[in-house]
């Protein structure tokens, strides 16, 4: 699917270095290529003259259908006979939407083109998937020794407008949201069932536990309609998401200050972070940030869950919570998952797939340039746990050829803490004799659940071409040299480094093959 933005100056609907040198010619992709909602006719959709002229340029380019009406290939037909239309590229995208349709069984005789009868949303299966997905990942950013939670005498509160919410548990492209987004009705809770926090916690802590909103969302005002992307947008209200729960302030402070302790949970929801969803901001929204001082003020320990499509900025106020937990959108289960976690029925085992930033800064950071940064609140692949791992015995070949199919790298990783967990162990690449590749990359990852006291040995599967790079000539270069792999639980934090040799010639290679590690 061809997007709304440019690829090199060029509108990747009508680019031919992304779809035919790249994507065709490169990768040697033979299937379909369509565009996205309404991508084709993006910057022209009232000028009759632009829609032919795109139409032309994206159908000469290769963009084989355009989705999801005919706005600009309408005019396909007058544009064939004008020659606008290389006719050889208009039949071989036919055949390619034909063959697509044959595949997939839609030219047959008894095509079944839907089920009929009730459709099931929430079977079994998937429930235990999302349970399990959610569970894996929330990340723990910050634990004092609070978690997991002991509620035994205790009174817990409950306190936040995510904390009774169901729309914080479900992202942008989910049934209940694009329900909300696009037709403007409500987000249904019970279809298929999301199970809040306030849901999950009642029901392991029952009476212990006291609920007050505190504040609502965000302030009026404060996100809108951005129309960088799907130009249906430009024709919706932005809806904002309601509750049916009182919200007074005072009754939260009062209730935090008579808790043992406060679970403030915060952040964001599909009305405001999502597709076409802007805000000037990535802190709290609202007044949260507001009532997570007043929270802190009261002396009371404060755990902080934030939900949302995205990191929060907290900056030092993460210093004054005894724990942190960013639990995104953690689907249906999220309430379940969330709650699980923090009582300890569940080992947090959840890594950023981003860097966390520490303020608002606009400068441009990726872990990969090997750079450490001020801006960076946790680094990439940063999660804690409830127990402890040692890393020992890296092996890491001596040598290796350019010509070898595979290499192996392996590691022993321990549980050496007292409760089950999962390591999330990660192979880093450096290299080490000037190769224009960035400083520091991920090339592979291993999630190992291990009981209190065991070992296991992690063996990661690579081939010489993941230690390729793409040059300006548009192919693939293997160079020979020294490599430092290095393992460990984070970006910055390495526990292991061995260095490898690659010897032989230098391969070029119009295609790779290989992108991913396997492991064992």
């Amino acid at each position: 699917m061809t997007s709304y933005g440019r690829f090199r100056s060029e509108m990747a609907v009508c680019s031919d270095t992304l779809i035919n040198k790249i994507l065709r010619n490169g990768l040697k992709f033979d299937g379909l290529v369509v565009s996205d909602y309404g991508a084709v006719g993006y910057l022209s959709q009232n000028d009759t003259a632009l829609l032919k002229k795109t139409a032309v340029e994206a159908l000469n380019a290769g963009n084989d259908l355009e989705f999801p009406s005919n706005s600009n290939y309408r005019y396909l037909p007058e544009l064939l006979e004008k020659g606008l239309v290389d006719r050889e590229a208009f039949e071989t995208s036919v055949k390619r939407a034909l063959m697509l349709k044959a595949k997939l069984g839609l030219l047959d005789k008894d095509a079944r083109l839907w089920n009929e009868g009730h459709i099931d949303l929430d079977p079994v299966e998937a429930r235990k998937t999302a349970y399990e997905l959610a569970c894996q990942s929330v990340v723990m950013l910050k634990n004092d020794g609070i978690l997991p939670l002991d509620i035994e005498g205790r009174k817990v509160a409950l306190i936040g407008p995510n904390a009774n919410a169901a729309c914080c548990m479900v992202g942008d492209y989910t049934y209940q949201s694009m329900r909300f987004f696009w037709w403007g009705e409500k987000i249904d809770a019970h279809n298929p069932e999301i199970i809040t926090l306030k849901e999950a916690l009642g029901r392991r802590v029952g009476g212990a536990l006291g609920y007050e909103r505190g504040c609502e969302w965000s302030r009026p005002g404060e996100v809108k309609l951005g129309w960088g992307g799907d130009p249906r947008v430009r024709q919706l209200t932005l809806g904002l998401v309601e509750t049916q729960d009182d919200t007074d302030w005072q009754r939260a402070i009062r209730l935090a200050e008579g808790s043992d302790v406060v679970i403030a949970a915060l952040g964001e929801n599909p009305a405001l972070c999502g597709e076409a969803r802007e805000r000037n901001s990535i802190r709290l929204p609202g007044e949260q940030e507001n009532l997570l001082r007043a929270l802190i003020a009261t002396g009371r320990p404060v755990i902080l869950v934030m939900f949302g499509g995205r990191p929060q900025v907290i900056g030092n106020l993460a210093d004054s919570c005894a724990a942190v937990l960013q639990a995104w959108y953690p689907g249906e289960e999220g309430g379940n998952a969330v709650a699980d976690i923090l009582l300890g029925n569940v080992c947090p085992s959840g890594r950023l797939s981003v860097s966390y930033p520490m303020n608002e800064s606009r400068a441009s950071y990726c872990y990969n340039n090997g750079e450490k940064s001020a801006d960076v609140a946790y680094p990439f692949g940063y999660g804690l746990s409830y127990t402890d791992f040692e890393f020992s015995d890296l092996y890491v070949p001596r040598e290796v050829k350019t010509s070898d199919e595979k290499l192996h790298i392996s590691c022993k990783v321990k549980n050496v803490g007292a409760r089950v967990g999962a390591e999330v162990v990660q192979l880093y690449l450096s290299p080490r004799s000037g190769q224009p590749l960035k400083p520091i990359q991920l090339k592979g990852f291993a999630r190992v659940e291990l009981e209190p006291g065991e070992s296991r040995r992690v063996e990661f599967v690579l081939s010489p071409e993941q230690l390729a790079y793409y040059t300006d000539k548009g192919f693939y270069m293997i160079e020979p040299g020294r490599y430092e792999f290095m393992v460990g639980a984070s970006s910055e934090d390495i526990r292991q480094r061995g260095l490898l040799t690659l010897t032989g010639q230098a391969v070029k290679a119009d295609l790779r093959t290989h992108y991913l590690t396997s492991w064992k």
